[in-house]
């Protein structure tokens, strides 16, 4: 139950110069400060970056699934389960952000608003969805070795459907939900 919170290692590139499975340098090597939050008089705070984090995490997912992919095409289950073991580990980490920083942030400062507060409710409630989704993808396959031939023939299926999902999400999220969080300008 508690796997969720499971802390994964980072993405990193693939060794022995195979640029086939090497992830873009502007994926790997970007780092976020979000640290330090804006101040607000009481409840979550504003993140001036948070969503130019998220964005890159969705850049990251993407860059990931690919990696994925081609792995598993030329067989190598183990590189792939290690791909795997890396977008969950970004995956997580992402939806918790939105969880605690964003939609919190959104439903706080919307009381007032009854459009938007359920516009980022139902925002809320797919994600939700979608994550329960991806998180049993993802423990369907975290032992991609063990799997048997009839399992992994579904694998690359099952990866696109999921991949198919993730990709309308975060187009969503990038044109109506970042848009909101982005108007409200953290307090001067």
């Amino acid at each position: 139950m508690f796997g969720f919170f499971k802390a994964k290692s980072k993405p990193e590139a693939a060794s022995g110069g195979d640029a086939v499975d090497t992830l873009p340098p502007v994926i790997k090597e970007q780092s976020f400060i979000s640290v330090v939050p804006q101040a607000a008089p009481e409840g979550i705070p504003y993140y001036p970056n948070l969503i130019e984090e998220l964005v890159h995490d969705h850049q990251m997912m993407a860059a990931l699934k690919k990696s994925i992919r081609r792995a598993f095409l030329r067989k190598d289950l183990k590189k792939s389960e290690k791909r795997l073991e890396e977008f969950a580990s970004v995956f997580r980490s992402h939806i918790l952000k939105e969880n605690v920083r964003m939609y919190a942030y959104l439903q706080q400062q919307f009381t007032d608003e009854k459009i938007n507060i359920e516009l980022v409710k139902y925002f809320r409630k797919e994600m939700n969805g979608v994550a329960r989704t991806v998180l049993s993808f993802l423990e369907k396959y975290e032992s991609l070795q063990q799997l048997s031939e009839e399992q992994l023939n579904k694998f690359l299926i099952d990866l696109e459907n999921i991949s198919k999902v993730i990709h309308e999400r975060m187009q969503r999220e990038e044109e109506k939900l970042y848009p909101l969080y982005l108007q409200i300008a953290a307090p001067n």
